[in-house]
């Protein structure tokens, strides 16, 4: 799902039902890294990792063998503030409540406080060492990127 304004896409999300698409074999549509921002690129990363994040947390704290799960939601940076990735979340996690299913969502750096205001919780994370050779931008030394699974905390 992608929202629009002036002809350009500004926030875009997808959302993987039922459990019963992996991560790993997630598309990341037309979106690719330009190199403007280390959040961007952060996403493209956790994308481009997924089946590393796969093995590790979902498998830990995923237990439903039906659910949702939202890889990725990114939100261009200046229409942040604008309701757009608040939208998009929302049309996910009302399929999610309609349907009786947990919602799970793979937080970027930066990102916990927006998913924690609109109802998520934590459920765990995973550090990786990210350095200049990787897609982030060029660092002198690694630096972690802490990415955190989170969960819509009621079906209400």
């Amino acid at each position: 799902m992608k929202m629009v304004a002036k002809g350009k896409i500004v926030a875009y999300a997808v959302w993987h039902t039922d459990g019963q698409r992996e991560l790993n074999f997630v598309e990341p549509g037309e979106f690719q890294p330009d190199g403007t921002t280390s959040a961007m690129k952060a996403a493209w990363l956790l994308n481009e990792n997924a089946s590393k994040l796969n093995l590790s947390l979902k498998r830990v704290h995923i237990r439903e063998k039906r659910y949702i799960f939202l890889a990725p939601l990114l939100t261009a940076r200046e229409h942040r503030g604008k309701k757009f990735g608040k939208a998009l979340l929302e049309d996910g996690c009302e399929y999610a409540r309609k349907r009786h299913l947990k919602c799970y969502f793979m937080s970027l750096p930066g990102a916990k406080d927006f998913y924690l205001k609109h109802g998520f919780e934590i459920l765990g994370s995973r550090e990786e060492v990210i350095g200049g050779e990787d897609r982030l931008e060029s660092v002198d030394r690694p630096r972690p990127l802490v990415n955190t699974l989170m969960r819509m905390k009621s079906l209400g």
